[in-house]
């Protein structure tokens, strides 16, 4: 229980996206570095503990990469410092679930996530949700990462390894266009 008299501060910061950089990198995909030696300590809550996330982007960019992927010590992959990870097999799309409560979560479960999860049902897509081990990231057709900024991002790269062909796959594709047009649908007036 806070202490009585205290007064909550609300801290904003902003800062200009630079969408010429993510139209390029929504195009020609991105590269992941997977991060092993730490994960986020409760994934499920939404908080200002951002460190891991943090620390993890920096990582990933003294590497060359654009996002860092958490990898459990199971080897399962868990979720991008800033971003859902999905990968695609054989057609079918696969993401690591949401199981449990705040306290007992693997991954703090995106409204874009949840967006392409449910695109993927209407554009009649097989899509799973399941244990993905770092193996299945790598031996992937495709695989994309989601967020509110970066929408759907094609991921070519992971650890220096191309994923797939080593460009955007057409499963990919079509979940970005079809979030593309379900979010231009959304803001007509």
């Amino acid at each position: 229980m806070p202490a009585k008299g205290l007064k909550p501060t609300v801290v904003i910061t902003a800062r200009e996206v630079d969408e010429k950089r993510v139209r390029r990198n929504q195009k020609k995909g991105i590269t992941i570095l997977t991060i092993k030696e730490f994960t986020p300590g409760m994934p499920g809550i939404k908080s200002l503990n951002m460190l891991p996330n943090l620390l993890g982007k920096i990582m990933a960019k003294n590497q060359g990469a654009e996002e860092a992927l958490f990898i459990n010590k199971d080897m399962t992959v868990r979720e991008g410092a800033t971003s859902n990870v999905f990968i695609v097999k054989d057609g079918v799309i696969k993401t690591p679930p949401y199981i449990g409560g705040v306290f007992s979560a693997e991954l703090l479960p995106g409204v874009t996530r949840g967006k392409v999860i449910e695109l993927a049902g209407e554009s009649h897509m097989s899509l799973s949700e399941e244990k993905i081990f770092l193996k299945d990231l790598m031996e992937g057709d495709e695989a994309f990462i989601t967020n509110s900024i970066s929408e759907v991002m094609p991921v070519t790269e992971v650890d220096g390894k191309a994923i797939g062909a080593g460009r955007p796959g057409p499963v990919t594709r079509l979940m970005q266009k079809s979030y593309k047009n379900k979010t231009l649908d959304s803001v007509k007036p």
